[in-house]
């Protein structure tokens, strides 16, 4: 079905035997008709990148046949139903870049099938639920940008089959759980700009697939861990501004594959590793730390040195 743009009519509550529709990458504007989510068969139900509004019909919390619901980039509005997922095998949900408010589904993997839950750039509120920790069919966990806060409940980064957790940009607070370590498909975790304290936990090392770290914008304290340094494919890490202390752990020039390392705006006291110079990332930044020793020559002696590296009333010459 191919509609450029217009209102969906009621009448598609008619077509008893649908089984998927999509009418995404269009212009339909109006509201999601209630009729079309009480169809008994529908399965599949796409709608994304239009100009709808209003609320998703209460109805499609009811289905028992639903495995797809993406709507993403419209202007919905209004609160989730509250049982969507619990009746069926629900496999695909991306509700991102809307105006959705409200608390996420508690049951929304109750189906035990859940991969993608996308809800990112919302005005989503409350906490994360706890349920979402029994989700370990759950692939892609992205709910950034949205107002949530409390607590990561305890296994939800530590979930085995997930390949990016991006939870950056809310109000969320506590510690990052040892459980991270059981991550062992996990390629991105996302927490930046929130009220994570805590020390990062050396578990994390157990995530061997990590490529891309951001925890920047946090309230982390205690050390770096040295554990970093085992996660071999790593190319992003960037944990600034936070209160991170100690020294720089000389295990990071391991990190053969590191790109960008920001460890500014933290509390990092003791001289820069002089093997981090063999690294050659892109970008290197300990600026507004407490560092101390040489750095002018610090890796201009490699002669190989091309990288951003950005130390700036951060370390002082010594004597």
């Amino acid at each position: 079905m191919d509609w450029e743009h217009g209102v969906m009519p009621d009448e598609l509550g008619n077509l008893t035997q649908l089984l998927d529709m999509d009418i995404s990458v269009n212009r339909l504007t109006g509201k999601i008709p209630w009729s079309l989510c009480e169809l008994p068969k529908l399965k599949v139900l796409q709608l994304y990148n239009n100009c709808l509004t209003g609320e998703i019909p209460a109805s499609i919390g009811n289905s028992t046949s639903l495995t797809t619901l993406s709507l993403y980039e419209n202007f919905l509005t209004g609160e989730l139903p509250s049982h969507l997922g619990e009746f069926s095998e629900l496999v695909v949900l991306e509700l991102s870049e809307n105006r959705l408010f409200g608390q996420l589904p508690r049951e929304v993997c109750k189906g035990g099938k859940l991969g993608y839950f996308l809800v990112l750039d919302n005005l989503f509120s409350g906490e994360l639920p706890e349920n979402n920790v029994k989700c370990e069919s759950l692939l892609r966990f992205r709910a950034s940008y949205n107002r949530l806060h409390g607590p990561i409940p305890k296994g939800l980064l530590g979930l085995p089959h997930a390949y990016i957790i991006d939870l950056g940009f809310n109000l969320l607070e506590g510690a990052i759980d040892a459980a991270i370590g059981n991550a062992k498909n996990l390629s991105a975790l996302f927490l930046q700009s929130n009220r994570i304290s805590g020390s990062l936990p050396s578990e994390i090392s157990g995530a061997k697939s990590l490529m891309k770290i951001d925890l920047s914008n946090n309230l982390l304290a205690g050390t770096v861990p040295r554990e970093i340094g085992e996660l071999k494919i790593l190319n992003l890490l960037l944990l600034q501004d936070n209160k991170l202390s100690s020294s720089i752990p000389e295990s990071l020039s391991s990190l053969r594959s590191l790109n960008v390392l920001n460890l500014s705006n933290n509390l990092l006291t003791g001289p820069i590793p002089e093997c981090l110079c063999e690294l050659l990332p892109n970008s290197l930044d300990f600026s507004n730390n407490q560092l101390s020793g040489p750095i002018m020559s610090l890796c201009s002696e490699k002669g190989s040195w091309r990288a951003s590296l950005v130390i700036q009333a951060s370390a002082h010459q010594s004597s």
